[in-house]
């Protein structure tokens, strides 16, 4: 073979080898950025040409933002929502009244088996465009002179997103223009985020707002107008006010003073609880406990025995000893030592300003002497029965019955089955 028929035939199986691809299926689209106003009619365009004669396999595919698929056209027929309002045109999709939920990208697949290159796909974005809504607005009715006050509009239906443009009393307010027949020159409309922002708002300001959203569709949207009312600080106002609180502070105070003075404010003594143990050792420390809450002034307090008013003056012989003591402010009874002669029955009794005293349920404390004889009998007692007891263990030990029996000699036995050793041998 001649050189120049190798380099013939090595630059055709470069060719051939570069060019694979060119042969097979071929799929395009008229266009591959569809936008249309919503509830227009739009149709997808996809078109394909085979190597071969033969029948193709046609799918219309929906790539969600997040990722998600979902089949538009599958198996010869429509799927999803679409299958109400759209209809095949050869490979194209026709889609009539499109809503804002049909953005997104659309995916046209064709497979031919039998082609050299048997599969190839084309994506379509589908935008439509939504005209604004009525837009929400946020207008205070009223400012102070010399703050910082911002007006806010929005609206979120539109699409591409919506512009916004600030009127007062139906002048447009503009960055560039700051119109003084509108405004002071210290404001800033922003028409992405929709706000009119005051640096430091004056008098002047006072009028009737409104915000208007707009974008590349349909008609601009406003919101009703509000008036602002912009006020001069009142400095004598202010002053007033503040006189004003505080007297009526110091009225309340001294109406306070004054109904606390009368008893206006004070409440009676409830029906104290007591604490009387019921039995006593004589020459013991005693203390009986009485108390109440709900009393205002705090309430103070009287102990009795037998009906006998108990005082820490009197030292009343008639009702008891000269040992105890009352606490008028705890509400306590305390006997240092408590005697016989203490037994009987004792009430505690709550008392303030107000009302009528309360008293506890009279109950009776019995003091008993120490039993001395009766302590001693005891005792012997105790020492009688630990004799007897030691005393049956010493017999019960010398007559052997708490020792183990050791076999005697009789019962060792020499059978010619034992084999015993009893004596050392020598052979």
């Amino acid at each position: 073979m001649s050189p120049s028929a190798c380099i013939s035939l090595f630059v055709g199986y470069f060719v051939a080898l570069c060019c694979r691809d060119a042969f097979g299926v071929d799929v395009w689209s008229d266009n591959l950025d569809v936008r249309v106003n919503e509830f227009g009619e739009v149709i997808l365009s996809c078109k394909y040409r085979l190597e071969k004669e033969q029948p193709a396999r046609l799918e219309w595919k929906k790539v969600s933002p997040n990722g998600d698929i979902s089949f538009v056209y599958f198996g010869n027929s429509l799927a999803g929502d679409l299958l109400a309002r759209a209809e095949m045109m050869d490979s194209s999709i026709r889609i009539k009244a499109v809503t804002r939920s049909d953005s997104g990208k659309y995916r046209c697949e064709v497979s031919a088996p039998q082609d050299s290159r048997i599969f190839q796909e084309i994506t379509i974005d589908l935008n439509i465009y939504v005209a604004p809504s009525v837009p929400v607005c946020d207008i205070p009715s009223t400012a102070m002179s010399g703050s910082v006050v911002e007006l806010k509009c929005r609206e979120n239906e539109g699409y591409p997103a919506s512009e916004y443009k600030w009127f007062k009393n139906g002048v447009l307010l503009d960055n560039q223009g700051q119109n003084t027949k509108a405004t002071n020159a210290t404001y800033r409309v922003d028409k992405v985020s929709g706000s009119l922002h005051f640096n430091v708002v004056a008098k002047a300001d006072t009028g009737e707002y409104y915000c208007e959203a707009y974008n590349t569709i349909g008609v601009a949207q406003k919101c009703s107008a509000k008036k602002m009312q912009v006020d001069d600080l009142n400095i004598a106002g202010i002053v007033a006010a503040a006189v004003i609180v505080a007297l009526v502070i110091l009225l309340c105070g001294f109406g306070v003073f004054y109904a606390h003075r009368r008893g206006y404010c004070s409440i009676a003594p409830s029906v104290p609880v007591c604490d009387i143990p019921s039995t006593a050792m004589s020459g013991s420390v005693v203390e009986l406990k009485c108390r109440e809450n709900e009393g205002y002034p705090a309430s103070e307090y009287k102990w009795f025995k037998n009906g006998v008013l108990l005082d820490n003056q009197g030292q009343n012989t008639k009702a008891t000893n000269a040992t105890y003591r009352v606490d008028k402010v705890s509400g306590s009874l305390h006997f240092n030592v408590v005697a016989k002669a203490d037994t009987g029955e004792y009430y505690c009794e709550a008392y303030n300003t107000i009302g009528v005293a309360q008293k506890c349920s009279a109950k009776k404390m019995q003091v008993d002497d120490l039993n001395i004889a009766g302590i001693v009998a005891a005792a012997v007692i105790v020492a009688l029965v630990i004799l007897l007891c030691g005393f049956g263990v010493f017999y019960a030990h010398r007559r052997g019955y708490c020792s183990r029996r050791k076999p005697s000699e009789k019962e060792i036995t020499n059978k010619e089955s034992d084999f015993k050793h009893t004596k050392s041998f020598v052979i």
